[in-house]
């Protein structure tokens, strides 16, 4: 139906519903003046667009006239990854939506996502297959996050090869943490002190292991004054090398 047509239409709806008094045909009448179009603003994905309009579907069926604007934007606020959104008409038959989402930039337990806040939110399938994956059997995603980022900020404030990248962080069911970096090398650091861990295996990493980067497999941080190293070819009997910025003293680790 052309715009012109339409207006002519719906001032007809009006002036009879005030010839007659306001009645139920005015409703039902409404009701039928379709939403044409939904136009979905912001910096989404396809399949982000695709559930806002999957969770609005049902509201839609009210007509262009007697959608409540207010149940548009409660539902797609129910998305767990919004975090603002504006709704308003657009004559003659249009539907307008601005959505901000929050900043997603972990995946959380596999299947979900976190926020920059560590706020848990849920995704469409696929998305973030590059972003860092976290896992914790004891620590919410507040704290996770938080942790994340400073071993993050160590790293990129100490490794001066430029080649390590965290793709990992999980804690175990002992509440110990270890990282995975991109290159396939997997760090322990423990239940505490972790950045000043992570500071002394990026500094041994710089001086010793750098050159040896392809032969290591796994290093363990909690000790006191080194790290333990394990090679994918084993240089000695017991398959662990310590390696130290100082002689070590201690012999303790947690």
């Amino acid at each position: 139906m052309k715009p012109a047509l339409r207006m002519v239409l719906l001032a007809s709806i009006l002036f009879s519903a005030v010839w007659y008094g306001w009645s139920m045909p005015l409703s039902i009448s409404l009701k039928y003046w379709p939403v044409e179009l939904v136009s979905v603003e912001g910096r989404l994905s396809a399949g982000e667009k695709q559930q806002i309009r999957k969770a609005i579907a049902g509201h839609l069926n009210n007509g262009f006239i007697l959608l409540n604007l207010n149940d548009v934007v409660d539902s797609v606020m129910e998305l767990s990854w919004s975090r603002a959104v504006e709704v308003r008409r657009q004559w003659p038959g249009n539907i307008l939506l601005s959505v901000k989402k929050q900043s997603i930039v972990a995946r959380w337990n596999d299947s979900e996502y976190l926020s920059t806040s560590g706020q848990v939110v849920s995704g469409p399938d696929g998305l973030g297959e590059e972003l860092p994956r976290l896992y914790a059997e004891h620590s919410d995603g507040i704290r996770t996050m938080g942790i994340y980022g400073d071993l993050n900020r160590v790293v990129q404030s100490t490794d001066t090869s430029g080649k390590l990248k965290i793709i990992e962080l999980h804690e175990d069911a002992q509440g110990s943490w270890q990282l995975k970096f991109e290159s396939g090398l997997t760090v322990t650091l423990g239940r505490e002190a972790l950045n000043a861990r992570l500071t002394r295996f990026v500094s041994v990493y710089n001086h010793s292991l750098y050159p040896k980067e392809e032969q290591l497999l796994s290093v363990d941080a909690r000790y006191r004054n080194g790290v333990a190293v394990k090679w994918v070819k084993p240089l000695l009997k017991g398959e662990l090398l310590t390696l130290a910025t100082q002689q070590m003293t201690g012999n303790g680790r947690r």
